[in-house]
């Protein structure tokens, strides 16, 4: 015997049931999509080390972090030279170590808005207050911010950003992670 009902699509848009979404609400999930764009280019890269895409390459990148990646990554590029190319410079791999530690800065931003608790109350179209609650050994902390959706959007462009750069230092073509 069940207490509860069981998940079962409805078939409805988002229009159909919410209307229509909030420009805040967009600027949110641009950020989670641009994010995974983002890590679809590390796994093309990491990929690329062995000579191309290859589903061991999938199946190992598959459940790891997104800071794991990165660090994978970087390791393989240090350790030595992709499949086909030359050696790096130390200049490219200088570049390449400031673009790995700016994927991780985004990393922080990402989690920092999208672990935060939007309070629909205090939701405006363009704007949104964001509410994060931490424990400390000092006591409960709480801080709040009133976001805007172009911070947010900011934040998802500076991602797609990043995963331009990516693409153009490994030589990956534009939008090679868009077979995953």
């Amino acid at each position: 015997m069940s207490y509860y009902e069981s998940f079962a699509p409805s078939r409805q848009t988002f229009a159909e049931r919410h209307g229509t979404p909030s420009e805040f609400d967009a600027a949110l999930g641009l950020i989670v999509v641009s994010f995974q764009e983002l890590e679809a280019v590390i796994d093309e890269a990491i990929a690329a080390h062995f000579g191309g895409h290859s589903a061991d390459v999938a199946i190992v990148t598959a459940e790891l972090p997104f800071k794991a990646r990165v660090h994978v990554l970087g390791a393989l590029a240090h350790s030595k030279p992709f499949v086909g190319q030359a050696q790096p410079t130390e200049t490219s791999l200088s570049k390449l170590d400031e673009l790995l530690g700016l994927c991780l800065f985004i990393e922080a931003e990402r989690n920092r808005l999208l672990h935060s608790f939007w309070n629909p109350r205090h939701q405006a179209d363009s704007t949104g207050l964001r509410l994060k609650r931490v424990s400390r050994k000092d006591g409960a902390r709480e801080a709040k911010q009133v976001v805007s959706s172009g911070e947010l959007v900011d934040v998802a462009d500076y991602v797609a950003y990043l995963a331009t750069m990516l693409e153009e230092h490994f030589g990956l073509s534009f939008g090679a992670a868009d077979h995953w």
